[in-house]
């Protein structure tokens, strides 16, 4: 083993060498350093700025769940494909950033009012889309073996419930999932007593 050390040493200086550049050997004058012998025109990009795309750029638009999540109003979980007891699900949205969100849930269950208070990381789902900001679609990494997806609804639209659109993308996306409809009018009650 100390035998390669010793011949690592004395051989790499002679592979480096062949690299400096052509001039004198300090390195104090200028010699080859970048230099291509080529008849070939070179292209800038002043050039190639005149060259259209190969592809058109999808004019589709994907909601920010920032913004969505980013409101003083409560957001209910409208549909659910989670596999629980709970009902009347509401987030309170206590402070939202870039990267992520710090949240109170508030659920109905066993008889009582509970909350669970959480920080939630996001991430990019562009098969997630909707056509306005008032309600948004998001799966939920939670940690163990099961993975379910929430359909959430602004307090401010419950009446007109979700967009047709929004409502057809939750369908295909939960086809294989039993859904459950966690909010009900009863559910306003929960407001007035706990979040």
């Amino acid at each position: 083993m100390n035998y390669w050390r010793l011949l690592a040493v004395i051989c790499l200086p002679i592979m480096v060498s062949p690299l400096l550049p052509s001039g004198d050997e300090n390195c104090t004058t200028p010699g080859d350093y970048d230099y291509y012998d080529t008849d070939d025109e070179i292209d800038t990009l002043a050039d190639q700025a005149d060259k259209k795309p190969k592809t058109k750029v999808s004019s589709e638009i994907f909601p920010d769940i920032t913004q969505f999540l980013n409101t003083t109003e409560k957001i209910w979980v409208y549909n659910s494909t989670k596999t629980s007891n709970d009902t009347c699900m509401v987030d309170v949205i206590n402070h939202t950033s870039m990267i992520n969100v710090y949240m109170t849930r508030y659920y109905f269950s066993e008889g009582m009012i509970h909350h669970r208070t959480s920080e939630v990381y996001f991430e990019i789902h562009p098969q997630f889309q909707s056509a306005t900001k008032t309600y948004n679609e998001m799966q939920i990494d939670h940690p163990g073996p099961h993975d379910w997806y929430e359909l959430r609804v602004w307090n401010s639209s419950l009446e007109a419930g979700p967009d047709k659109k929004c409502v057809e993308m939750y369908e295909a996306i939960s086809r294989n999932d039993n859904t459950t409809f966690s909010y009900t009018p009863a559910c306003q009650c929960i407001l007035l007593q706990g979040a």
